[in-house]
Parts: C-alpha cells; sequence; structure tokens
C-alpha cells in the first residue's frame, strides 16, 4: 500500500499535534485492497510497536521516536494497545468490480520537538491476509468496519 506520511513534524509539539488531530490523520483514501474467492482472515503488525524511527534509532530512548496510532477493520492499535485481533472477512469476489477495499489511516500521537533530528522517521506494518475454507465461522463485513 501507500505510505501513511504525516509530512515534516520536527518543528510541531505534542500540544500541537493533539490538539489538531485531523491535521495528522492520514488520509481515508489509504486502504488495503484484497480479492478472494472465499472467506479470509486479516492480521495487522508494526515492527516498530506502532512507534517510528530513524534508521539505527534506539526504541527505547523517548527522544528517538514518533508514537503514532493506526485504525484498521475497526481496531485502533499503538504503543500502549499493540495487540491486533485476527478478523475474518466474508468472500471479497474476484473481479475488480468485487474487491474489498479496508481502510487504514494513522494518527499520530505526539510532535517531534525536542526529538533527534533525522529526515526519516518511519514503522513497518504487515498486513497479512489468510485465505479460509468457505465454512470459517464470525465472517464479516470487513469494508464497512
Amino acid at each position: 500500500g501507500t505510505a501513511l506520511d504525516f509530512g515534516d513534524v520536527g518543528d510541531k509539539t505534542t500540544s500541537q499535534v493533539l490538539g489538531a488531530p485531523a491535521t495528522y490523520t492520514t488520509p481515508f483514501t489509504n486502504h488495503v485492497r484484497v480479492r478472494s474467492s472465499g472467506p479470509y482472515s486479516v492480521q495487522l503488525s508494526s515492527a516498530n510497536g506502532y512507534k517510528m524511527t530513524f534508521p539505527g534509532g534506539n526504541l527505547g530512548t523517548a527522544t528517538n521516536v514518533l508514537n503514532y496510532q493506526t485504525s484498521f477493520l475497526g481496531q485502533t492499535k499503538s504503543a500502549a494497545s499493540p495487540m491486533f485481533n485476527t478478523v475474518t472477512c466474508l468472500r471479497a469476489g474476484v473481479p475488480a468490480s468485487e474487491t474489498d477495499m479496508l481502510p487504514i489511516t494513522a494518527t499520530l500521537l505526539e510532535g517531534g520537538q525536542g526529538k533527534l533530528v533525522s529526515p526519516n522517521y518511519s514503522d513497518y506494518l504487515t498486513v497479512t491476509v489468510t485465505p479460509l475454507l468457505s465454512g470459517a465461522p464470525s465472517q464479516q463485513n470487513c469494508p464497512a468496519l
């Protein structure tokens, strides 16, 4: 998918970021596209536990990280609550007209002021889509979540 980019926030305070969450939330047009001939499950994980850092940065050092949260399939995950519950989805369809578009957004939780200067703070989100047998229980309309 596309990068969930907050732009340059090096001069922003945490108060500024928290005071204008819509300004520091990625567009609602970001999505994961799924085509399937049967039900499927979806899992989400973060390489850094929902913290962005720069190459060589220490995730345990506050001046090396920017905390954020992500919303996906009805769940909001952050460093404080990182465990994503697997979601089982209804058949998406195979033709492009039946493709599931699963929206994903990210919201910055702190500003970059006082952090070590780096041109790139990042994290990697991994979305795992697994095909299931047609009788899989608890199937949901995932694009509606």
